[in-house]
């Protein structure tokens, strides 16, 4: 959400390693300005290529457009494209992966645009399995669940998720944030959600958070990722000032006190990761 292991968002050489996606809200009276984000290309588990776009902060239904293009000498062709009618959320293309580099386009009929970092894809998933962090004690390991089942771990990992973010807010002189156990719970089961369709997205996330029953609530926020083995990666790749602005705005939002972390691995063993902001 930069995105896939990216944020709901490497040229060269390089593959995306994971993706996180993010959004920021005021409950009461939103106030992020209408806007479109692209964000990166990756392969699916099942060797697809997917890109996908979000509208967010607008108060209309408009057609949004996304493209998917590959980056070539001349003119960049588009491959594929997908146009869905929403107010807010994410849509997607899927296109049958040949190798190559590739990025994302989206626009709306307002004229909000944006454009992706470019990627290559080999057509291989792009997201291993978990593995051990240097130095670490153990890799992560997800409790036994059935054959092509979403699977999850204990609260652990979740728990240092928070603690980690707190760290990097104390760093910048906010306050820590409480792991609040209805936001852990709307975080958690997001996480599930996103493992067992393979998807990371923030559909309806101010509706999941009011229906834990965490009120009063003045402001929220949500940060999602995918394929990052560990919460420091995760954090890292939140943190990062070129590629996921919002995600880094979010963990050093003072007006949030409150948090709930999820993390969940689908049939492949990849994590689904999910950090959920509020205040009352």
């Amino acid at each position: 959400m930069r995105r896939p292991p990216g944020a709901l968002l490497c040229l060269g050489s390089l593959t995306a390693l994971g993706t996180p996606i993010a959004t920021a809200h005021a409950a009461a009276a939103p106030q992020v300005a209408c806007r479109v984000y692209a964000a990166k290309p990756f392969v699916t588990a099942t060797g697809t290529i997917q890109a996908s776009a979000s509208r967010m902060g607008c108060d209309d239904i408009a057609l949004l457009r996304i493209h998917i293009k590959r980056a070539m000498a001349g003119t960049d062709p588009v491959v594929k494209s997908a146009t869905q009618r929403r107010a807010n959320g994410r849509g997607i293309a899927n296109l049958r992966c040949i190798p190559g580099v590739y990025y994302t386009a989206a626009t709306d009929h307002r004229g909000n645009e944006d454009r992706s970092k470019a990627v290559r894809l080999s057509c291989t998933t792009d997201i291993p399995a978990p593995t051990p962090a240097p130095g670490a004690g153990t890799a992560l390991k997800p409790t036994s669940a059935a054959p092509g089942s979403a699977q999850w771990p204990s609260a652990k990992e979740e728990a240092e998720v928070v603690r980690l973010t707190n760290l990097t807010r104390q760093e910048k002189g906010c306050g820590p944030l409480t792991h609040d156990v209805q936001l852990h719970s709307v975080a958690q089961n997001h996480s599930k959600h996103m493992a067992a369709t393979n998807a990371p997205d923030h559909e309806n996330a101010l509706g999941r958070i009011r229906a834990s029953g965490f009120t009063p609530m003045s402001v929220w926020g949500e940060n999602a990722a995918w394929g990052f083995s560990t919460p420091n990666k995760v954090i890292d790749e939140w943190m990062k000032e070129d590629e996921t602005p919002t995600q880094r705005e979010n963990i050093l939002n003072c007006a949030y006190t409150h948090a709930g972390a999820g993390l969940a691995y689908n049939a492949q063993k990849v994590p689904y990761w999910t950090l959920v902001f509020a205040k009352h």
